[in-house]
């Protein structure tokens, strides 16, 4: 539908935001432009798991491959993965990979978290990249908290340095990689103090803007986007320009969701004055929440420890559930009304997690929630309605705890 392109969402205030959404937008020419001008690799990569410090530092651009969202384009994929009980992201990351989009890259590099994503990995393996383009399978502990984790780690990403230093013929230094460490901590530190600014009464950013930044970082150089973000910061500071008025505040829970045009109906197509002010997810707090700390003993053991010490994803949040401190954390710090929990369908490690999600916000928090399965392409009019049919349920209840 033409209205929900992002020819027609509202145009940020802040001119930076703009420059997001236009890379966003057009993430292809950006890293086409950004090869040329730095003379360097571009890598994708397909889970934010992946050591993006590491591919950096050996003057590697990492850009994370996404979807298209767009179901004539998903159908290319159909002869290398089963179409019934897959993944629809896995689907629609490979079909661009197959339709070219990505045909600027220099290799990928995949970390073992979703079986589905393999699937993509291998198959742009045997059918998108060239024979002598990189190519890197980095082992992820399957349960971040086991003991010795960080260790095994640790030497993993020894195996992801070496097979680096071996396609691009220099050395990587432990100066090359705290430099790289902190190009990329500055960058988490400065989203998070961007999203304080979402627990406002009256946000001055909107969640599809937030969104487009979070997206943005894993498309852009972090030193540029850093950038960004420190001018954003400097005008939020002393912030008077037009601000949010949401009746209701949501957050949205999800396995990986970049959908803009599901964002912008939940806050400008409903009708009612909503505001997504947080989320759960990979394409938002789950990857940048944490940073790294100087343990003393090198920058790969650095490196190990914040990767098993962020926010995880249900499919590596073992053998102890933290996710839901975390979203229980969330859920409080930004005031939320209600909860869009997102699944992609059949992502059965985000489906298992679904009830104990519930009964966290319904039960023990008295927040109500809405569960969503998309595929590639959302049904926006479904969905439209069946979020205003939630939204209307919170301000019914609203009314009633009046009177």
């Amino acid at each position: 539908m033409s209205e929900y392109t992002s020819e027609n969402y509202p145009e940020p205030a802040l001119e930076e935001f703009r420059q997001f959404r236009d890379w966003v937008d057009n993430p292809h020419d950006y890293g086409r432009g950004w090869k040329e001008r730095n003379d360097g690799y571009v890598i994708a990569f397909f889970c934010t798991y992946a050591p993006r410090e590491l591919l950096y530092a050996g003057d590697m651009l990492p850009v994370r491959a996404y979807g298209g969202h767009r179901a004539d384009e998903i159908a290319e994929a159909d002869d290398h993965i089963f179409r019934g009980m897959w993944c629809p992201f896995s689907r629609d990351v490979l079909s661009q990979g197959l339709l070219g989009k990505y045909d600027y890259t220099d290799g990928i590099a995949m970390a073992s978290t979703c079986l589905h994503l393999r699937q993509t990995y291998q198959s742009w393996e045997d059918h998108v990249i060239d024979e002598d383009d990189f190519n890197h399978y980095f082992v992820m502990p399957h349960g971040t908290q086991q003991v010795g984790g960080v260790e095994h780690l640790a030497k993993k990403l020894g195996e992801t340095k070496a097979a680096i230093e071996e396609f691009t013929g220099q050395a990587i230094t432990d100066d090359d990689l705290r430099e790289a460490i902190e190009v990329y901590d500055e960058n988490r530190r400065l989203m998070r103090e961007v999203y304080e600014y979402r627990k406002q009464d009256r946000p001055p950013i909107s969640g599809l803007e937030a969104m487009e930044m979070v997206k943005a970082s894993h498309i852009a150089d972090p030193v540029e986007h850093n950038e960004l973000l420190r001018s954003v910061l400097d005008k939020l500071e002393d912030y008077d320009g037009p601000r949010r008025d949401p009746d209701f505040r949501l957050m949205h829970i999800s396995s990986e969701n970049d959908d803009r045009r599901f964002m912008y109906m939940v806050e400008e197509d409903l009708g009612f004055d909503v505001t997504v002010v947080t989320e759960e997810a990979c394409v938002g707090t789950r990857d940048f929440w944490n940073v790294s700390h100087l343990t003393g003993e090198g920058p790969m053991v650095d490196i190990a420890k914040r990767y098993l010490d962020r926010p995880p994803c249900p499919n590596k949040d073992w053998p102890n559930r933290h996710r839901m401190a975390q979203i229980e954390e969330l859920a409080t710090d930004f005031d939320i009304d209600g909860a869009l929990i997102i699944m992609q369908k059949f992502c059965d490690p985000h489906q298992l997690d679904i009830p104990r999600e519930r009964d966290l916000l319904e039960e023990e928090m008295d927040i109500s929630t809405l569960t969503l399965e998309f595929d590639a392409s959302v049904p926006i009019g479904q969905f439209k309605t069946r979020v205003q049919a939630f939204v209307e349920q919170l301000r019914t209840a609203e009314m009633d705890a009046l009177y």
